[in-house]
């Protein structure tokens, strides 16, 4: 296949889109700063809310206190979501004013050039790639905002957890960078496979599309029957066909390659930071929130050290689909995005978008719990997981959730008591502190305030008076 180089590398690229939005819309300059120094505290507080609470209950501090603590979590989340969503909302109008101003210098440029260009194979070939490149909200020219906000985020996140992981082994990590590294390389590899080699199959691709059009267009249908052109067209189409076939495969090869070089990166890092985790536990230089603190932080270290890097090299993290639709149905969403018109490229919120769908309470815990499952995290913590379904639908979702996330730590806090009985450890929170703590059938034997509020919710599926704290280890 046939190398195309670019003309102007990531780095020309944001230099130049940084002066556009100077001279167009300097404040999506500072939103885009802000926004990343917002997700990132937003980020820590979801990485300490559940090593804070552990460590809180362990003491077992007075209810007031634990509760403030919550609040405070909370709080702090709900705040910084509200003011992402308003960054959004404000930056909006600004990166389509950036656009625009390059949509209108790109239109000039047409106008003013010569008339014997626009007949010109390579010209043709620009003005199809800078029309893809801004013709809407999702095009390269918006897009890249995402991606610079993203690269701030990641050197920041990068910074944070850094500091947060001060106390580990520096081999810890010297092996999680390493790792993270690695499989940058493996992925750039296969980048700059695709850039090398993406011109030969677009054109493929554009021929094969182009006589698709013509066999379909009533216009040629007489020229193709008059000239007899019908195995012209249908070899001419085939032969475009296998070149974007052998492209595919072959794309798909360096794919399947980085990413077995990721998942042994992975491997290994998580091999070596765990064993040292454990043994620092077992030690006892090492208490469980502290346990559970790093060892989440190590996973999110490595995602800043790939971000730096998937960002800076401008490539967008490929979503693996396959896995987004197993986990969708393992929601029991599917049948829900199957029956929309756009199916799993549809919109959601409509602060965001006017066109977008707006999901129903139910709908939306479903969804959690499929980035849940799309996650694969080792730790989750649910609050109220499923307050806005019917008695029905909680029991399913309870069933379906306890069989999805087994292998995984999960942490439910609940008014409802059906969400108890699958769970390894059950605390009962009332009266100022710890009322009852114990398995199910433990406390059912013990005959007090928890078997109680069972049995009236159970008859009646009544809300209880008191919250209870389960624990799925």
């Amino acid at each position: 296949m046939n190398n195309h180089k670019s003309e102007y590398g990531v780095i020309q690229t944001i230099r130049f889109m940084i002066r556009q939005a100077v001279k167009e819309a300097p404040a999506v300059l500072v939103w885009l700063v802000v926004d990343a120094i917002l997700v990132l505290i937003l980020q820590l507080l979801e990485l300490y809310v559940t090593p804070v609470l552990l460590r809180d209950i362990e003491e077992q501090i007075a209810l007031k206190e634990l509760v403030t603590t919550i609040l405070f979590f909370s709080s702090g989340i709900l705040l910084l979501t509200g003011l992402k969503e308003y960054i959004n909302n404000a930056t909006y109008q600004g990166k389509i004013e950036i656009r625009m101003s390059l949509c209108k210098a790109i239109t000039e440029k047409i106008g003013a050039t010569s008339y014997c260009n626009l007949g010109k194979k390579d010209f043709q070939e620009k003005k199809e790639r800078t029309n893809q490149a801004t013709s809407s909200n999702s095009s390269a020219t918006e897009i890249i905002w995402i991606q610079l906000n993203q690269l701030v985020f990641c050197i920041l996140g990068f910074l944070a957890y850094l500091f947060v992981m001060k106390r580990m082994n520096v081999l810890i990590l010297a092996v999680t960078i390493l790792a993270a590294v690695v499989s940058y390389l493996a992925a750039q590899r296969s980048v700059v496979w695709l850039q090398n080699n993406r011109a030969e199959n677009d054109h493929a691709r554009q021929c094969m599309w182009y006589l698709r059009g013509e066999a379909w267009s009533p216009v040629s249908a007489k020229d193709i029957r008059i000239l007899h052109m019908k195995e012209w067209l249908l070899k001419t189409m085939k032969q475009n066909y296998e070149i974007f076939m052998h492209f595919e495969r072959a794309l798909g090869n360096h794919h399947f390659m980085a990413d077995c070089v990721n998942i042994f990166s992975a491997l290994i890092r998580n091999g070596v930071a765990y064993a040292y985790l454990i043994g620092q536990v077992l030690a006892g230089n090492m208490d469980a929130p502290q346990f559970i603190l790093y060892f989440s932080a190590v996973s999110g270290f490595t995602s800043w050290v790939q971000g730096i890097m998937e960002n800076v090299a401008q490539c967008v993290d490929e979503i693996d689909f396959s896995r987004v639709k197993a986990a969708v149905k393992d929601a029991g969403l599917e049948e829900n995005i199957e029956r929309l018109s756009e199916k799993y490229e549809t919109k959601l919120g409509r602060k965001v978008h006017l066109d977008a769908y707006e999901l129903s309470g139910g709908e939306t815990q479903r969804l959690m719990l499929a980035r849940a499952l799309y996650r694969n995290a080792p730790v989750i913590v649910l609050d109220e997981p499923t307050a806005a379904l019917d008695p029905i639908a909680e029991s399913d979702l309870y069933e379906r959730y306890h069989e999805l996330t087994k292998g995984s730590t999960s942490i439910y806090v609940s008014h409802r008591l059906a969400s108890t009985r699958f769970c390894d450890r059950i605390i009962l929170i009332g009266a100022g502190g710890i009322a009852e703590m114990g398995t199910h059938e433990e406390l059912m034997e013990a005959g007090k305030e928890y078997a109680h509020l069972y049995e009236v919710q159970s008859r009646y599926y009544t809300e209880g008076g008191m919250e209870d704290a389960a624990f799925d280890a």
